[in-house]
């Protein structure tokens, strides 16, 4: 049987300081991975999200891509919480 996956790649802004810009990106890239998904058959595929993706593994992005939302902090992010859904 044949398998199909679909790869992104990304590599996010290199500033520590502007967690805001990588977790936008993050985002993006989550929503074009969507897209590409929900455009082929309904059968399951593997996603492969890949990079330099300049973010610790508690970090809002990398929360965004394990959770599904990320917790922010007022002072880099504004107040609240962004889901990728």
């Amino acid at each position: 049987k044949n398998y199909e996956f679909i790869v992104a790649n990304a590599h996010l802004h290199w500033n520590p300081a502007r967690g805001d810009v990588k977790l936008y990106q993050m985002w993006a890239l989550l929503k074009a991975t969507e897209r590409a998904v929900s455009q082929k058959s309904k059968e399951k595929r593997a996603v492969i999200i890949c990079g330099d993706l300049n973010s610790l593994p508690d970090s809002p992005p990398i929360q965004l891509v394990l959770d599904g939302n990320a917790k922010v902090s007022a002072e880099i992010y504004g107040q609240g919480l962004v889901s990728a859904y």
